[in-house]
């Protein structure tokens, strides 16, 4: 699955703050690995962790981007035997976001 969030932190520094510890805030028990990022300005980590009473590993990705003082997190999430078969289509959604301007 990947799922949108977003959040708007009072200060700069609470944005920052919430920027660096993204994927360490969602998935507190995963192994996490920085990656390349797949926008200019954003932070992309992989994530590896056993689900909660569940046999099957999962992974993913989550890319945390910043714009107008809003911190959004793009979250892929998916049994680890998937996580490969989505990583380009998760890449190609990513990528291909934009930022409409207000009216």
């Amino acid at each position: 699955a990947i799922v949108v969030l977003a959040q708007r932190p009072a200060t700069p520094a609470a944005r920052a703050a919430l920027v660096k510890k993204a994927g360490r805030n969602m998935f507190p028990d995963a192994k996490l690995k920085a990656l390349p990022p797949l926008v200019p300005g954003s932070r992309h980590e992989g994530f590896r962790e056993r689900g909660d009473g569940d046999a099957a590993p999962h992974a993913g990705e989550v890319t945390t981007l910043e714009h107008a003082g809003v911190v959004y997190f793009i979250v892929l999430n998916a049994p680890a035997r998937a996580t490969s078969k989505l990583k380009d289509e998760y890449a190609a959604l990513v990528k291909s976001l934009t930022f409409a301007k207000a009216n």
